[in-house]
């Protein structure tokens, strides 16, 4: 199987940084038990697969054992919430929600 993931990131950060700290952190997963026997290939950086309303989606896939992709996904998104976190790498948020009470007559 190959696992995809979607990656939005704001248009302010460096894109060309985004994909290298992408693509460290997939080869690391690669590396480490007991992902390294459940990835049969290194992470696939496709790169900017798209320009959204809200940033940039980064596209990158792993080839992985039959149904193994959520485990390796999974891993693969907790590290790059860490490792953005420590990066100061800005990931879209969503819009607040701004809700307005009107007084009834």
């Amino acid at each position: 199987m190959a696992p995809s993931s979607n990656l939005s990131v704001a248009y302010t950060e460096d894109l060309d940084r985004v994909v290298a700290v992408f693509k460290g952190i997939g080869d690391e997963l690669g590396q480490e038990e007991p992902y390294r026997s459940l990835v049969l290939a290194p992470i696939e950086v496709l790169g900017v697969d798209k320009l959204a309303d809200a940033g940039a989606v980064i596209k990158a896939r792993f080839k992985t054992v039959p149904n193994q992709q959520w485990m390796v996904g999974r891993e693969m998104n907790r590290r790059i919430i860490k490792r953005f976190e420590e990066g100061k790498i800005g990931m879209p948020s969503a819009a607040p929600t701004v809700n307005v009470v009107l007084p009834c007559d």
